[in-house]
């Protein structure tokens, strides 16, 4: 049985094991995500002592939500996890106006089946050296 969690505490170490299995997440330091951690809305999916799923928001709490770092462990994967991850995190959200996220174009209709539509604006970045 799996446990979802807002509130239980995430260290380094639990993640790690699931940020190498991106190709965003695997440069992190332990300090940037512990910062990381305390500034976002954060939803965790455990199985036992073991994270196997993790997301995490960036809010105003009114206005705007910005989704990011959607992970599942691959051993966990194609189970419906993300699609629960996804449900209890927007829904934690729900007095937000507007909620995006970012995605890889074979995550289209993963996301598109969670309610999420194509933006028709042009998404602009600046980026900066990790810090």
């Amino acid at each position: 049985m799996l446990d979802y969690s807002f509130t239980r505490p995430i260290r380094f170490e639990d993640l790690r094991l699931l940020m190498q299995q991106t190709t965003w997440m695997g440069n992190r330091t332990p300090e940037g995500v512990q910062r990381m951690l305390q500034d976002s809305v954060v939803v965790s999916v455990w199985s036992g002592d073991q994270l196997v799923g993790f997301g995490r928001a960036v809010t105003d709490h009114v206005y705007r939500a910005f989704i990011e770092d959607i992970v599942v462990d691959e051993k966990h994967r194609h189970a419906g996890v993300g699609s629960e991850l996804m449900s209890r995190l927007v829904d934690h959200l729900k007095d937000v106006e507007e909620i995006q996220l970012g995605c890889v174009e074979e995550l289209v209709s993963f996301y598109g089946a969670l309610g999420f539509e194509r933006s028709s604006q042009p998404k602009m970045i600046l980026r900066r050296d990790s810090r």
